[in-house]
């Protein structure tokens, strides 16, 4: 006669976190024949904005630091930034990353086409 065993039930995973505490939400195009600018809202995945970040752009030979996020100076809203490429419009391929107030990258990077 088979004998009763005793399976021990699995231990629950832990939910995984982000690797980050932002990740991009999406991307938004707006056609400007003048201009090659990004503008960004950093903020984590509650909705809570974050100021004292800046977006860091890549394209071949070119890098471009964004200002940090709700700059009061200039007037902009918490978790708010922007960031002009080019005064003009600029073909190309570019990398963005968040870096935080210290300078650690804190989201994963995104392509984006101009």
């Amino acid at each position: 006669m088979p004998t009763a065993t005793n399976t021990p039930t699995p231990a629950p995973t832990a939910t995984p976190t982000p690797p980050y505490p932002v990740m991009p939400a999406g991307v938004v195009y707006q056609p400007n024949c003048g201009l090659a600018q990004m503008k960004a809202i950093i903020q984590q995945p509650n909705g809570r904005l974050m100021n004292g970040y800046r977006i860091q752009l890549t394209a071949g030979n070119y890098s471009a630091t964004s200002p940090p996020t709700g700059d009061q100076g200039r007037g902009w809203e918490p978790g708010y930034t922007e960031i002009t490429m080019d005064t003009k419009m600029r073909d190309g391929r570019w990398t963005a990353v968040v870096l935080d107030p210290q300078g650690n990258v804190h989201m994963v990077s995104i392509s984006l086409r101009t």
